[in-house]
């Protein structure tokens, strides 16, 4: 099982929120039918025809709806890449039924039905706790999306009970490598890239790295990048997860490694578009609780000769040509970098203008002084909202302040470490939204004892309320790599 950090569901499920009024029923009875995938996780119900959703083991978040009463072509089919795009689908079609029964519709008919089934007010209630939570934003096009999905995916690779292959008079397809530039995992449309073999192997950020083979299509490169985990670490890191019951810092997670790509093709510099991932943990070394046997991350292991009894992180990138179109390939070097990751460098409470506060970098013991220049408690125009059915908090701290000795702004943050209030609905209904105040950025010019001045706002509230402040520092735990592929 990859752990690397809280998915998008579990903080889905924190809120504590329902979207039964939307067709999307938790809890009550999760009993797997026929055509229920082997390795599914029964997350949600229609609530008719025994309609339910899924994640399956090996396919990460990916949502899959399973209808029983559907016949052969619409048993079993991937509605969302990840559940925060089941979210964005949901609020944009309104109803899981729309998902469900996408894969019937063309674009009017699907038009037609969102518009005669448009959600509820306790649904709508819902989305805009997810919005104001979670930052869901409606999917633009979503038929469009959920048929490049279905299209693209390999259903080839999914499991089933021997009455599901009975049901479908088939045994399953033997699968196809083909590479394409948008294609994933699963290419099944658009053609294949030209393989160029490469097998250049690497250390990087603790990781023995592996480069079988990139692939050129007319409209980019695609990379696949195969990362070996030390079992010894993986194990450990399991045992400690186990026993902190989840308490851990998942930068320690040897498969928590990631990363974006840069690849230069005879000096022409491609940068990344997207990417997909998979991992393999085997079940002969580990507690299947934790084993993670994908078969997608098996066949490409297989299909580059790579050993099977060890675990492997293996990311697919794909990379456009820039304008001009496509090139020779002469040469390739890839350049890999991380993002920055979050050290806390201490908490404090709003100091007055002169005051001083000491912080620490934990991980290089490098200390870091803050002195405010001012702090300020403002209460902000209630006109400055637009929505006038609610009651918004005004009231903020802002803090003005300067480093010793001064950082880059992408290197740190100062934010506010307590919760804010949220919005009040004048009819009396409640709101799940926090906001925070919007802070001016100080010019380059405004300097203080000759010191760039930098500003941090709070969230809002209600009434006037000490802050507690959060420092952070940004940094980047493993140094970029360029590799020479060809």
């Amino acid at each position: 099982m990859k752990v690397t950090k809280m998915t998008f569901y579990q903080k889905y499920k924190k809120l504590g929120v329902s979207l039964a009024s939307a067709g999307f029923i938790e809890g009550g009875e999760s009993e797997p039918y026929f055509c229920t995938p082997k390795g599914a996780k029964i997350i949600g119900r229609a609530g008719v025809d025994g309609i339910h959703y899924c994640f399956v083991r090996g396919f990460g978040e990916t949502v899959f709806a399973v209808s029983p009463m559907a016949g052969r072509e619409g048993y079993v089919r991937p509605i969302a890449g990840s559940f925060e795009d089941m979210l964005r689908l949901l609020v944009a079609s309104g109803n899981m039924a729309a998902l469900d029964q996408a894969w019937m519709f063309d674009k009017e008919q699907f038009e037609e039905f969102v518009r005669d089934n448009p959600p509820d007010e306790a649904s709508r209630a819902v989305f805009e706790v997810l919005k104001d939570k979670l930052g869901i934003t409606p999917m633009p096009e979503p038929l469009e999306y959920i048929f490049r999905l279905q299209w693209d995916f390999d259903m080839s690779a999914l499991r089933f009970s021997k009455e599901y292959y009975e049901a479908m008079e088939a045994e399953p397809v033997r699968r196809e490598w083909k590479v394409t530039l948008d294609g994933g995992f699963s290419a099944v449309r658009g053609k294949a890239g030209r393989e160029i073999r490469l097998d250049r192997r690497f250390d990087w950020g603790g990781g023995t790295f592996f480069v079988p083979a990139a692939y050129v299509c007319s409209e980019g490169i695609v990379v696949d990048i195969c990362d070996k985990i030390d079992a010894g670490a993986l194990r450990a890191f399991f045992e400690k997860f186990k026993a902190s019951g989840g308490q851990v810092d998942h930068r320690e997670n040897p498969l928590a490694v990631d990363f974006r790509g840069e690849l230069t093709v005879d000096g022409a510099t491609l940068r990344q578009k997207s990417g997909v991932g998979a991992g393999w943990v085997p079940e002969g070394i580990f507690d299947p609780e934790y084993a993670e046997e994908n078969p997608t991350a098996k066949f490409i292991l297989e299909h580059y000769g790579l050993e099977l009894d060890c675990p492997w992180s293996i990311w697919r990138m794909s990379f456009k040509w820039p304008e001009g179109g496509k090139r020779e390939v002469r040469d390739m070097k890839l350049r890999l970098s991380q993002e920055r990751s979050e050290l806390s460098g201490g908490t404090f409470d709003t100091p007055e203008a002169g005051e001083s506060v000491n912080l620490q970098n934990p991980r290089t013991m490098e200390e870091v002084t803050l002195t405010v220049v001012e702090a300020s408690e403002e209460t902000l125009d209630p006109k400055t909202f637009r929505d006038k059915d609610m009651e918004w908090p005004t009231h903020t701290t802002t803090l003005r302040y300067v480093l010793t000795p001064e950082l880059s702004r992408e290197s740190y943050s100062l934010r506010d470490a307590m919760e804010g209030d949220s919005p009040r609905r004048k009819d009396g209904k409640s709101s799940s939204m926090a906001v925070f105040a919007m802070t001016r950025v100080p010019g380059e010019s405004e300097t203080w004892e000759g010191k760039r001045i930098c500003v941090a706002g709070s969230r809002l509230r209600f009434e006037k309320t000490p802050v507690r402040w959060e420092f952070i520092f940004l940094e980047k735990l493993v140094e970029d790599m360029e590799v020479t592929l060809l």
